[in-house]
């Protein structure tokens, strides 16, 4: 039954069903929101430095002025010059002049060849020509990275 006041303000209680609904209506979306934004940011969400930041600041990396120097970094590039053994070059896949040598500690993953995106994590050696020193290597879609 609506009481005095609600009849003349004109609204109809909502009653405890209806109240219910709404409540799991509102706690489906913020899930459906939190399970969004964490596939985000755990796919697609993260942001690498690309191969033409470091080429293009390589002096600033030899002199040990950089923004990169002494810090562990994640740089994402194109695969070329591998022949089999721990060293490559990463080369910046819309700008092919740009490039540096890398110098793998670790072992070099499956499915790794010339040609192949990669991410690579390690720091950059301050001296020229520009080499950095990697203690991870990641290849694969690009979703998993």
């Amino acid at each position: 039954m609506e009481s005095n006041a609600e009849k003349q303000m004109g609204r109809r209680p909502s009653s405890r069903r209806r109240r219910r609904r709404l409540t799991i209506l509102l706690l489906a979306v913020i899930a459906t929101v939190l399970v969004v934004f964490w596939g985000w940011s755990s796919t697609g969400g993260h942001s690498y430095i690309n191969v033409a930041q470091i080429a293009n600041d390589s002096q600033a990396i030899a002199n040990g002025t950089s923004q990169f120097s002494s810090k562990v970094i994640e740089v994402k590039g194109v695969v070329t010059q591998w022949y089999g053994g721990s060293t490559f070059t990463l080369v910046d896949p819309q700008d092919s002049s740009k490039s540096f040598k890398v110098n793998a500690s670790v072992g070099i993953p499956q499915g790794f060849e010339n040609g192949k995106e990669a991410v690579v994590k390690g720091k950059l050696r301050q001296s020229l020509p520009l080499t950095m020193d990697v203690t991870g290597i990641t290849v694969g879609c690009a979703s998993k990275y």
